[in-house]
């Protein structure tokens, strides 16, 4: 795998993570080298698991990623701090 484009490699972990029909689903920073098309495929997704009743943690700086979460929580001083 160490010829592929980060982006895809990215995408493949993100496959193999979803095998098995997983009840929780941990994505940090999931979408770092997606360009736009694939941000918004990875969004497409992300809401047909939420859909099917999943428990998805997401670990991201971007908003339009951030737009999907019911709850929002910010680090600060080692502490999470729900955001308003």
């Amino acid at each position: 795998m160490d010829n592929l484009p980060e982006g895809l490699k990215q995408m493949i972990i993100m496959v193999r993570s979803m095998v098995g029909d997983p009840k929780i689903i941990l994505f940090d920073d999931a979408n770092a080298n997606f360009d736009i098309k694939n941000d918004k495929r990875l969004i497409d997704v992300m809401k047909i698991m939420q859909q099917k009743n999943k428990t998805i943690v997401i670990v991201s700086h971007r908003p339009s990623f951030l737009k999907l979460c019911h709850r929002q929580f910010q680090l600060q001083d080692g502490t999470l701090q729900p955001r308003q």
